[in-house]
């Protein structure tokens, strides 16, 4: 009852996506919808029609028909599900991007710490409330200068909403909302709203989108004789759902908290576990900073067990 008084849903989580590579007869369109899969059952549906090229191939975004991190490593999406004289074989070059996972008790409980405004604290903590419930949207953080100097990114008086995910004129009718009076929104996406009180005036507000920081992990493990044979496929899809919901904009990335997942799968000693940002030379086994505009990114990709 308390978290439906707070208006908080609990994610349902997002599907995996990939891309396919489809050959068979120059010009034949293949419809949106095209049902193709892998041998361990996962399905995935064309999102899009998309025609043939001149060559006999066409490259073609899927997306999968079930939410959750699942994993359809490079070559894997082979088989056509209904087959059709036009099209001959189809196959993914690169490992998909997996979906998230329905969103955990523990990590719902977390959510909802964060959220906490919407039934009448501060406008501010409301407008962080209001865009958190908002469909798609990953993570928020709100910040405030009330003094009469530039602070950070931050004009005097001014307030700003960080957003990751969500749809851009959602957001900033929330910002709209719940803005105080007096004190400006900041940043570099603009949005026009139309008052609901007053149809014919048209407020612009502003709001800003995180930079994106991809993260790259090594693990350096030993192996028990009851380690599973999909292990390290089990260890990057924990650590990459996990990581994804735990860290939030502006919070950097504390290396001890990613042994939480890595431990979830039995048979293993972690030896040493470290991070880094994308591109930098040095390994960090303590903390990888996060600026106060920019979130972690996360990638099984990204992520190597040695």
């Amino acid at each position: 009852l308390l978290y439906a008084l707070n208006h908080l849903a609990r994610y349902s989580g997002t599907p995996s996506t990939a891309t396919i590579t489809i050959t068979g007869t120059p010009a034949y369109t293949v419809e949106a919808g095209f049902s193709v899969s892998t041998d361990a059952g996962l399905t995935f549906l064309t999102n899009e029609a998309v025609e043939i090229e001149g060559g006999g191939t066409v490259d073609a975004a899927v997306t999968c028909t079930v939410n959750g991190s699942n994993e359809a490593p490079a070559a894997t999406i082979t088989n056509i599900d209904e087959p059709v004289i036009d099209v001959i074989s189809v196959t993914n070059a690169d490992a998909a991007i997996p979906g998230r996972d329905r969103e955990t008790d523990a990590e719902f409980r977390y959510r909802r710490s964060q959220v906490t405004g919407i039934n009448g604290l501060s406008l501010l903590e409301s407008a962080y409330s209001d865009v958190m419930n908002l469909e798609n949207v990953r993570a928020a953080r709100i910040y405030e200068n009330q003094t009469d100097e530039t602070v950070d990114f931050l004009p005097p008086h001014t307030w700003q909403i960080v957003v990751a995910g969500g749809d851009k004129q959602e957001i900033g009718e929330a910002v709209y909302r719940n803005n105080p009076v007096g004190i400006a929104s900041v940043g570099e996406e603009i949005v026009d709203v139309i008052s609901s009180v007053v149809p014919e005036l048209e407020q612009r507000v502003y709001f800003q989108r995180p930079t994106e920081v991809e993260i790259e992990v090594r693990i350096f493990l030993s192996k028990f004789p009851d380690f599973p044979a999909s292990g390290e496929t089990q260890i990057k899809s924990k650590l990459v759902s996990y990581a994804t919901a735990r860290f939030i904009i502006g919070e950097s990335v504390a290396i001890t908290r990613l042994y939480t997942p890595v431990n979830e799968v039995e048979g293993h000693n972690v030896l040493i576990l470290e991070a880094r940002k994308k591109g930098e030379v040095d390994w960090q086994d303590e903390v990888v900073g996060i600026e106060k505009q920019e979130i972690s990114i996360w990638s099984i990709n990204d992520i190597v067990i040695l």
